[in-house]
């Protein structure tokens, strides 16, 4: 048997290589005269959290702390003849490795000198083109339905192109970065893969008072990137700090407050109310964190009228002169009908059984007013746990859950029109531990352990199936159809009827960081177990469809029974499973001061989904001949 596999080796175009979530900061300490300073002790504290690491420079004078927490940080360094050195207002984002070059003055142990960094950090050590949208842009920025993820086109090279479907889980948007596919852009959320297995878009982001940044990198991205072809997106969760802090926030829109629609009858009734709050601090001061956070949407909306056409009275007792149909024709015999009057005889009593769940005409040509009524609650839930285990070690957990609910229009309305919009009851969850271990100052090993979980429940209140109405037909789904009469009206949808995808993966991955001398070496793997369980009906409720072939208008064709088309099928069972690994190793290396050598290799197998009963499908022209 063959083997797939890819390999990506990429020379001098990799970026040193993290957990995702994570930063780092390297640099040369020197002397006043330009010379480098061997053996010197930098020490870097997050100011916020009291977490501090330590690196010794090197024969060159070079010093790295990879895999830091994001956050503002300040550097010391003490060295015997020198003044002590300090620098405040280094603030590290996500996935960056900005240069901090320490310049020693010689002096007295009580003299000090204090370094202010007010001006951007430069990142000199990779090549990999992206930008940073931190919290304060999230909050400010407008920003339709608080959806962070929109920002992402703020990082340029990114273009949007439509929602996901009632598959997905609302939130979830197509980009294509970098001119790559729609669903070849890699998320990651602390540090663990975000994608939808069933989509490939974005599962739901934390809303933005709970999201702390997210990097949008759309070309050149280091060896530690996967399984995605195209951009990659690295956001972080907020966590506690040594204060507590809170906030609170509601959005409001109301209809009243809109304009009407040039073509609409009267205002919408939209009423959205968004709102929540976070809150974090100290469990024990430098040492245990937590952060939570909550926001809810409600929204409440009776939409614009819209226009579909019934059977009046007048029509049911076969007179369809008068509303410009156009000349009627018998479908049986070819000729016209006279006046467009058809007998009623003819008319088929299965379209008659439609017609008593029709609403009634309010024109005279059966002008029906209608419009699915909406009603979302939408709720979600963020909450991390960071613990310092020692100098040497530390600890988070993260859990985020969203839920979306919308009930069948038909519910609220029993206007049988309505049917065409369906229900949703969604729920996504999302759960990380991860373990950094500080082996020695120049070597940090990264563990990640995470799991996704989505759930997507289709389904539409009953009305009627064929069976109901006396078609002889096998009704897969009871009590649901599609019926579909061109320019006059449609009842059902058949995105909007019974179906559930339960698509979910699990996560495994650990990180190395080393330093030896000039060199700094990565090592990494990761592990994904795919499982997708979908039970899908789009045609299974049998879709009926009239358009006028054969007496001349769509209207007359339903009420004869003269049906252009009927679609159905059984339903889609299809639970499947995939396992995915990825190893990678890369090596920054720094040749002199001015030249940096990013060296890479990543190895990913290429292992084909699978049906969980061992069942493999594949097209056969003989079957056709």
């Amino acid at each position: 048997m063959k083997i797939l596999y890819t390999a990506i080796i990429v020379g001098f175009a990799c970026g040193i290589v993290w957990a995702q979530a994570t930063s780092q900061i390297q640099g040369i300490v020197q002397d006043s005269s330009g010379a480098v300073i061997p053996g010197v002790e930098v020490k870097a504290t997050q100011t916020e959290t009291g977490i501090v690491r330590t690196a010794l420079t090197g024969e060159d004078g070079r010093y790295v702390l990879p895999n830091l927490p994001i956050g503002p940080y300040r550097l010391e360094v003490n060295m015997a003849g020198f003044s002590p050195y300090v620098q405040t207002g280094i603030v590290l984002q996500v996935a960056s490795i900005p240069a901090v070059n320490i310049t020693l003055q010689l002096g007295a142990v009580s003299e000090q000198i204090q370094v202010e960094a007010n001006t951007a950090l430069v990142e000199t050590q990779t090549t990999s083109v992206g930008a940073v949208i931190e919290n304060q842009r999230i909050l400010e920025l407008p920003l339709n339905g608080r959806n962070p993820v929109e920002l992402i086109q703020l990082a340029g090279a990114a273009v949007p192109a439509g929602k996901v479907g009632t598959a997905g889980m609302p939130g979830g948007l197509n980009i294509a970065v970098a001119g790559g596919m729609l669903n070849g852009v890699g998320y990651f959320l602390d540090g663990i893969p975000h994608n939808n297995p069933y989509d490939a878009t974005n599962l739901p982001f934390p809303f933005p008072d709970a999201l702390q940044e997210f990097k949008v990198e759309t070309s050149t991205q280091t060896a530690s990137s996967g399984v995605h072809s195209a951009g990659v997106v690295n956001a972080v969760v907020r966590s506690g700090t040594n204060e507590f802090h809170g906030s609170a926030f509601e959005f409001l829109r109301n209809g009243k407050m809109n304009a009407r629609n040039f073509f609409a009858t009267r205002r919408d009734t939209l009423k959205r109310n968004q709102y929540g709050g976070t809150f974090g601090g100290p469990i024990v001061k430098d040492k245990a964190f937590f952060f939570g956070g909550y926001q809810g949407t409600i929204t409440r909306s009776d939409p614009v009228d819209r226009i579909g056409f019934v059977p009046t009275a007048r029509i049911l007792q076969g007179d369809f002169s008068g509303c410009n149909f156009g000349q009627l024709r018998d479908p049986f015999t070819g000729a016209n009908y006279a006046n467009n009057q058809i007998p009623p005889a003819q008319f088929s009593p299965q379209a008659l059984a439609v017609v008593k769940y029709l609403p009634q005409a309010t024109g005279s040509c059966g002008q029906a007013a209608f419009g699915p009524i909406t009603r979302t609650n939408e709720h979600q839930f963020v909450g991390r746990a960071d613990y310092t285990i020692s100098a040497k070690q530390t600890l988070f957990g993260r859990y985020m859950a969203t839920t979306y609910l919308l009930p069948p229009a038909y519910e609220l309305s029993k206007n049988v029109l309505d049917t065409v919009q369906g229900a949703l009851d969604d729920l996504a969850q999302s759960v990380t531990i991860g373990h950094t271990y500080l082996v020695s100052s120049s070597t940090v090993n990264t563990f990640r352990l995470g799991a996704n979980r989505v759930a997507v429940h289709r389904y539409n209140n009953d009305y009627f199936s064929g069976c109901d109405i006396g078609v002889k037909v096998y009704c897969y789904i009871p009590h649901q159809t599609v019926v579909t009469v061109t320019n006059q009206f449609t009842i059902g949808n058949g995105t909007s009827v019974q179906a559930s995808f339960f698509p979910q993966y699990y996560t495994l991955s650990d990180d190395v960081s080393m330093i030896r001398g000039s060199h700094q070496f990565a090592f990494g793997y990761s592990t994904f177990k795919y499982q997708q369980s979908q039970n899908s009906n789009v045609f299974s409720t049998i879709n009926f469809t009239f358009n006028g072939t054969y007496s001349g208008t769509a209207l007359s064709d339903f009420l004869l029974g003269r049906m252009s088309g009927m679609t159905t099928s059984a339903p889609s069972d299809v639970p499947t499973h995939k396992w995915y690994h990825g190893l990678y190793a890369q090596d920054t290396w720094k040749m002199s001061r001015r030249l940096t050598a990013n060296l890479g290799v990543r190895w990913e197998p290429f292992l084909a989904e699978a049906m969980n009963n061992g069942a493999i499908y594949n097209f056969s022209l003989e079957k056709f001949k």
